[in-house]
């Protein structure tokens, strides 16, 4: 049987199923939506919001536990507002990846800083003496140990490679003592505890990010670390997230001149706004749709989109425009994206991508045990082409057809 595509982006869908995605103590498990997730900054105050999250199908949240908001008095944590934000996870079934984060002013000096939006703050200088290294470890290993029946997942520091979170300047050195610490300690009390770093901005080929990162796996403790977390932010929205391809290639190259065991990549943060050149709206769900089946496809087992709700209003600005719904609560069509994506693939794995004669098409395979293939299909930079493809090995040929946003398209 063969078929013609017509569209930029499209889900052949032969039957639906909706099986339950549990946790497991691991990263490895590949099943559509599992590793699927979203960012979020504090939530604790809107418990509405964790249910929409479940309703899109993200199975992971992402979000900050700041040290500082923890321990305001030496020796002494206040975890309320944390355990109600662990508890509304635990309930909505969504699995915590926590970044622990940042300094404590209580041990060491401030630092006036400009901000992502060119603002002027200050900041605690990251933990670099004895006592200050000591105690964040402490704080991440009691924090571990209180949320161990939660299943998290935990993020040393968030983008320790660029300045305005490793004040005054990066320094690999210095991180890699930090995680080290941090690493030992979690697994000291939790010993199945998932542990990932470093959480970087971009990969070692942006920015001319490899000496920092060369210097990091010299000296990080690779037997400690279960993952290694990256941000691969695509800055040329024409190329999308295929760039990433032959960035991940290169990174697991690199992290293999530090050690035998195959460490996982996880894509902790990643997103393009609906405010950068040639992005609208329904395109950026496109985008999402496309980072996380092609991170299937390359064994990146979590990916987590930037972010949840927008910063703010302004339509110009770059870090307003993130969202998955806006700042109001009207959700954008990354929602519907999402929830297409979620529902039709729940528990189907990525099998291969189907050969054809234009790169520019990807016509991606999804299987499962019982249940008869799902192909996702779209073109790279939303042109759309005809192209034929033999289904030989699909012989139900009742096939339904739908749009990214879950409308019924003629087939």
């Amino acid at each position: 049987m063969k078929c013609k595509i017509f569209m930029s982006i499209a889900i052949f869908i032969i039957n639906c199923l909706s099986p339950t995605i549990g946790f497991a103590r691991d990263i490895s498990k590949d099943e559509v939506p599992y590793g699927l997730g979203v960012n979020i900054h504090t939530h604790a105050s809107f418990p509405k919001s964790l249910n929409e999250i479940s309703a899109a199908g993200f199975k992971v949240i992402r979000t900050n536990l700041y040290w500082s908001h923890i321990e305001t008095v030496k020796n002494a944590y206040d975890w309320r507002n944390y355990d109600k934000l662990i508890r509304k996870m635990d309930k909505a079934g969504i699995r915590p990846l926590i970044t622990l984060s940042f300094s404590n002013p209580l041990y060491e000096p401030m630092h006036e800083i400009t901000g992502l939006t060119g603002n002027k703050m200050k900041k605690a200088a990251p933990p670099t003496n004895k006592d200050s290294i000591k105690a964040f470890a402490k704080f991440a290993a009691t924090a571990a140990h209180r949320y161990k029946k939660s299943d998290v997942i935990w993020e040393i520091w968030n983008e320790p490679n660029y300045k305005v979170f490793w004040v005054p300047e990066p320094n690999a050195s210095d991180y890699a003592n930090l995680a080290n610490a941090t690493c030992s300690a979690i697994k000291k009390l939790v010993p199945d505890a998932i542990v990932i770093a470093p959480s970087s901005s971009g990969t070692p080929f942006d920015d001319n990010h490899i000496i920092w990162w060369k210097e990091f796996l010299e000296k990080v403790n690779l037997d400690c670390i279960d993952a290694i977390s990256v941000h691969p932010y695509v800055w040329n929205t024409n190329k999308g997230p295929y760039i990433n391809i032959e960035k991940y290639n290169n990174l697991r190259k690199l992290i293999a001149e530090y050690t035998t065991r195959n460490i996982p990549i996880v894509s902790s943060e990643f997103g393009f706004s609906s405010s950068d050149w040639n992005i609208y709206t329904k395109r950026q769900a496109a985008l999402l749709v496309r980072n996380y089946i092609i991170n299937l496809m390359e064994d990146i087992p979590i990916s987590i989109w930037y972010n949840w709700r927008d910063d703010g209003t302004n339509p110009r600005e770059r870090e307003h425009n993130f969202g998955i719904i806006k700042r109001n609560g009207e959700k954008k069509p990354l929602f519907y994206a999402t929830q297409t994506l979620s529902n039709y693939l729940n528990g189907y794995k990525f099998k291969k991508r189907i050969s054809n004669s234009d790169k520019d098409v990807y016509i991606m395979m999804f299987k499962h045990p019982a249940k008869p293939p799902i192909l996702v299909a779209w073109t790279v930079n939303n042109i759309s082409k005809e192209i034929s493809i033999s289904l030989t090995d699909i012989e139900n040929t009742d096939i339904e057809t739908r749009d990214i946003l879950g409308e019924k398209t003629k087939y």
